[in-house]
């Protein structure tokens, strides 16, 4: 029986969110990060209690691996600094995966870069920081196997959809 289907999940306090706002400087972490380390939960538990409170809908690391990356929308460089996944779920709808719902430059730097309408996930920062990881890899791959094609458009043109392209 799945616990979690039962047990209802507690939001975090306003105390408990102005607490990791101080501490987390001092931390050198992000505020989500602090907040995980001050309430001692585990991954699973954090990150649903934190989309609780906030009222964001949480993306798992088997939602991420089964939506398709956007980074048409949202350069690779762009997603990897902001730490944003771009992703398109199974019914093409366009979804912006975020770790730290409390960085307010970088979501509204997304809102208007991103000219597309777009719904907001939230997922573990370590589920957003291994996608990123891997799929910089992919790319580090893809521009030793096909230096040339890398070259004239880098790994990122080798990976654009087809339908982008005009012969």
């Amino acid at each position: 029986m799945n616990m979690r289907a039962i047990e209802p999940t507690l939001p975090f306090t306003a105390a408990e969110i102005a607490e990791a706002r101080r501490a987390a400087p001092g931390r050198g972490l992000p505020v989500p990060a602090t907040l995980e380390e001050l309430s001692g939960d585990a991954p699973e538990v954090f990150i649903d209690r934190l989309a609780e409170t906030l009222r964001y809908a949480v993306a798992r690391m088997d939602d991420l691996h089964r939506w398709v990356p956007a980074f048409d929308v949202l350069p690779f460089a762009d997603a990897a600094r902001l730490q944003v996944l771009p992703l398109r779920d199974g019914a093409g709808a366009l979804l912006m995966v975020m770790a730290d719902p409390f960085a307010a430059d970088r979501i509204e730097w997304i809102g208007r870069r991103v000219a597309l309408p777009f719904d907001w996930r939230l997922a573990h920062h370590a589920d957003v920081a291994a996608y990123l990881s891997r799929h910089e890899e992919g790319l580090s791959a893809m521009d030793g196997l096909l230096p040339s094609q890398a070259h004239a458009g880098g790994a990122e043109a080798l990976l654009a959809p087809d339908h982008d392209r005009h012969h």
